[in-house]
């Protein structure tokens, strides 16, 4: 229900596209069942809640997808969470020592993605907020303590990652 909703609203069918997704919590609200939390839950606040609920909404249902991951292991997803998370905050504009603080806190979540594969985004919010509160050199460039974004699209090419390489 969730994956049909999602593409239901990409084409623009908000409303249907948004009561496939809230069947598919409704079900699981009646029936949790811990490997498929964190899959549901991310793409409903990463993709179809927002639409009637708004970004801050979203962000507790990110934030339940990310611990359920951790819960499971299942890191992908807890990766995808974490930086849904950190987007979904940047979007709606938190002052940049609470993004700082926010992308601090992934850390430990980063490092299980050893590849830097998905949550490269965490470390570019990160250098995003701090290259807006601090003077430096090149305030245009994804470069400095969090993020060198030429390291991460070479690493992505190396391993074939198309998606890191076209999203960087």
């Amino acid at each position: 229900c969730v994956n049909f909703g999602m593409f239901l609203c990409g084409r623009g069918d908000i409303e249907l596209g948004y009561r496939f997704g809230r069947v598919a919590i409704d079900l699981w609200e009646r029936h949790p069942d811990k490997k498929s939390e964190t899959v549901l839950r991310d793409m409903w606040g990463a993709w179809l809640q927002h639409w009637r609920e708004g970004y801050p909404a979203c962000k507790n249902s990110l934030l339940a997808a990310m611990h359920a991951g951790l819960d499971t292991g299942q890191y992908s997803w807890a990766f995808y969470s974490a930086k849904n998370c950190i987007t979904n905050s940047l979007l709606r504009g938190l002052p940049l020592a609470d993004l700082l603080a926010e992308a601090q806190s992934y850390q430990p979540i980063c490092k299980l993605d050893e590849a830097n594969s998905i949550t490269w985004t965490v470390g570019a919010v990160g250098q995003i907020a701090h290259q807006l509160s601090a003077p430096t050199a090149h305030p245009a460039k994804l470069k400095g303590a969090w993020i060198d974004i030429d390291e991460v699209i070479e690493k992505a090419r190396r391993m074939g990652n198309v998606l890191s390489v076209s999203s960087a």
